[in-house]
């Protein structure tokens, strides 16, 4: 081996080092969170040292609804339910309105679109207050449609901004091709402009996904207690003069296992989508 060769790989000492500091700095919080859900209660690990007894007594509580708790069966439903039509409602909703502000310029349309991106920097409890009136006057509290359409409020804008990116990267060429070929608009947007920014429609969704798969703040306001999604349970472990830390634990990891579950069947489809939004920005 050569000294240059040696020198190379020396001098790439420190970053590794740095690096694995930061993984370490990363993973240890999880660990440790992990020994809690593994543990009896009052046995929790302090600082770096391991839990006296291993047990699964948390997750059996949770799972199968021991000791007074329910089975997480129903707010894993209401939970994917709640993800799955939020992330349809955004994609669905966000492709037009990107359309319009890739293919159309002026300063109307550049204000609606500055006007869009503002509502995504609204806090969800600032949102959260006329939803619930509104929701309230209409008897539509507790119900899976209008609890996703207010977390996709605020999903949209950042919708409409991912998929401006891949469509403002279509040639115009096609559509005045289809144009002449006879096309109008709608076969245009779903046979030309679709399929071609796909990778970024994936992204939308994934994204929408998980968004309204760990919402906490809509569900809060717009529950009545029928729908509780995983977010509202884990808050329920808050209890007014203690909190089960075991099976808030327990209930943190076992609600990672449908995104995990997700992305170990779309992730490479995100990861395309994420790495050709960067490359044709």
């Amino acid at each position: 081996m050569s000294i240059n060769a040696i020198t190379k790989r020396i001098s790439k000492i420190p970053l590794i080092i740095v690096l694995f500091l930061v993984l370490f700095w990363t993973l240890l919080p999880l660990a440790w969170f992990f020994m809690i859900s593994l543990t009896t209660v009052g046995g929790m690990p302090v600082g770096f040292s391991l839990p006296r007894v291993l047990t699964l007594r948390s997750y059996e509580r949770v799972i199968f609804g021991l000791a007074g708790y329910a089975p997480i069966w129903k707010n894993f439903f209401d939970s994917l339910v709640i993800a799955s039509l939020t992330a349809i409602i955004v994609t669905g909703v966000s492709i037009l309105p990107a359309y319009a502000s890739s293919r159309f310029t002026g300063k109307i349309v550049t204000g609606i679109f500055g006007f869009v991106l503002v509502l995504r920097m609204l806090p969800d409890a600032v949102m959260g207050v006329p939803f619930y009136l509104m929701y309230d006057r209409l008897g539509m509290l507790d119900n899976y449609v209008t609890m996703s359409l207010a977390i996709s409020l605020a999903m949209i804008p950042a919708g409409v901004w991912i998929l401006k990116g891949f469509i403002d990267t279509v040639p115009r060429e096609l559509e005045e091709q289809a144009r002449i070929d006879g096309a109008s608009m709608i076969q245009i947007i779903f046979r030309i402009i679709f399929p071609v920014i796909a990778p970024g429609i994936v992204v939308v969704a994934f994204l929408s996904f998980l968004w309204g798969y760990q919402n906490l703040v809509f569900p809060l306001y717009l529950s009545r207690g029928t729908i509780q999604p995983i977010s509202l349970r884990l808050l329920g472990t808050i209890g007014g003069t203690r909190v089960y830390w075991n099976e808030m634990a327990a209930l943190t990891y076992l609600s990672m296992i449908p995104v995990m579950l997700l992305y170990a069947f779309a992730g490479k489809y995100l990861v395309k989508g994420l790495i050709m939004g960067a490359v044709k920005r």
